[in-house]
C-alpha cells in the first residue's frame, strides 16, 4: 500500500530565507531539501524518528533544569549560556535558532547543536558539521565577531565534540547556501545521494525518491 505524504503549512516558494536545517538536509541529500523547500512535502518518519524529534523538542528545557548542559569538561571557562538563541542574517538570507550559545570569561562566542543521537564514533556527523557552521556564520554576521569553533554534544552516547571552523569550511557552507537557492529558484530535482541510489536509506522521503 502507497503511503500518501503530507503537505508542510509553509508554501510560500518566494520565500528565499535558508536555515540550518536546510543546509543539514541538503549535505545529507540534496532532495530532502528539495521535497521539504520546493515541493512542501513532510517527511514520514518512523518511530525512532519520532521520538528523536520530540525528546530534542524537549532538550532546552531539561538543560536550562540541569545548570550544566554539556557533562564532558571544557577547555575554557563559561561566562554566558543562552538557550534556543534566534539569530538572522541578510547578507546571507539565513535565519536559524542556535539550542546553546556560550559566551567564554575571554569574550568568545561558541554555537552548540544537541542532538539526541549517537555520534559517529567519537566524532561529528558531516551533515551536522555544515549545520553549526551555519550557526557559525548567522553569529558573525549578526555581532561582527569571528567565531572559530562550534559544539555538537550527542546526548545518546553523551559525547561533546568540538568542531574547528576553517575558512574553508566557511567558504564551503556558504557555496551549499548558493546551491540551495538556486534550486529553489529553478525548483529543479537534484540528484540523490550516491550512497542511496535505488536504496534510499534512513530517509523520510525513500517513497517518494523512488517515484
Amino acid at each position: 500500500m502507497k503511503r500518501e505524504f503530507r503537505y508542510s503549512e509553509t508554501k510560500d516558494v518566494s520565500e528565499t530565507y535558508i536555515t540550518p536545517t536546510d543546509v543539514k538536509q541538503y549535505v545529507f541529500c540534496p532532495r530532502v531539501t528539495y521535497f521539504t523547500r520546493v515541493m512542501h512535502l513532510k517527511p514520514i518518519m518512523g518511530s525512532q524518528q519520532e521520538a528523536g524529534r520530540q525528546s530534542h523538542n524537549n532538550v532546552a528545557a531539561l538543560e536550562r533544569r540541569r545548570k550544566r548542559p554539556l557533562k564532558s569538561e571544557l577547555p575554557f571557562i563559561v561566562r554566558e549560556r543562552e538557550f534556543e538563541k534566534s539569530l538572522e542574517s541578510e547578507r546571507l538570507g539565513v535565519r536559524g535558532r542556535i539550542d546553546l550559545l556560550l559566551v567564554t570569561d575571554l569574550g568568545e562566542m561558541i554555537p552548540v547543536e544537541i542532538k539526541m543521537m549517537t555520534s559517529h564514533r567519537g566524532q561529528v556527523l558531516f551533515d551536522h558539521k555544515y549545520q553549526l557552521v551555519l550557526l557559525g556564520l548567522l553569529i558573525e554576521d549578526t555581532y561582527g565577531c569571528i567565531v572559530r569553533r562550534g559544539i555538537v554534544h550527542y546526548l545518546n552516547d553523551e559525547k561533546t565534540v568540538i568542531v574547528p571552523f576553517t575558512a574553508s569550511l566557511k567558504r564551503r557552507t556558504e557555496k551549499i547556501v548558493n546551491r540551495i537557492r538556486e534550486m529553489l529558484h529553478t525548483e529543479s530535482m537534484p540528484e540523490p545521494r550516491r550512497e542511496c541510489r535505488g536504496h534510499p536509506i534512513g530517509c523520510g522521503f525513500a517513497d517518494r525518491c523512488r517515484e
